[in-house]
């Protein structure tokens, strides 16, 4: 009877600790999620894959001239347009004369910052990969 008792506090500890660290995990990242002002001239599509050939989700573009930005919360790879084929995964965007609705897709880093974002985040591996 005993170990039966005990197996199960082991089972629960466990239980317990798998929890907290899933938990961790699914914060992490969402902490390293930030706002990008794009810092480059050209501009910005919000796409729903990180290719150029997939279709745009219905934001409009964004420009760093307008002072735009997005919010991004984790990178990937794509095509390669001229600056790397880094994209970040976005969840919002922000128009010089106020909020977009919530668009969420992919746009590509070159473009947004020159992958200043992925070079910070990604080197110190506090931003995890879509």
């Amino acid at each position: 009877m005993r170990l039966e008792f005990g197996r199960r506090i082991a089972s629960v500890t466990a239980l317990a600790a798998v929890a907290a660290g899933a938990l961790g995990m699914s914060t992490g990242n969402a902490s390293a999620a930030t706002w990008d002002w794009l810092s480059t001239s050209k501009g910005v599509g919000v796409y729903s894959q990180p290719h150029t050939w997939s279709t745009k989700v219905g934001a409009p573009d964004l420009f760093q001239s307008d002072g735009d930005g997005v919010y991004a919360y984790c990178w990937t790879t794509g095509d390669y347009a001229g600056n790397g084929n880094v994209w970040y995964g976005v969840s919002r965007e922000y128009y010089g004369g106020g909020w977009a609705p919530y668009y969420s897709g992919y746009v590509y880093g070159g473009n947004t910052d020159d992958n200043n974002l992925f070079h910070t985040y990604f080197n110190n591996g506090s931003w995890g990969h879509c």
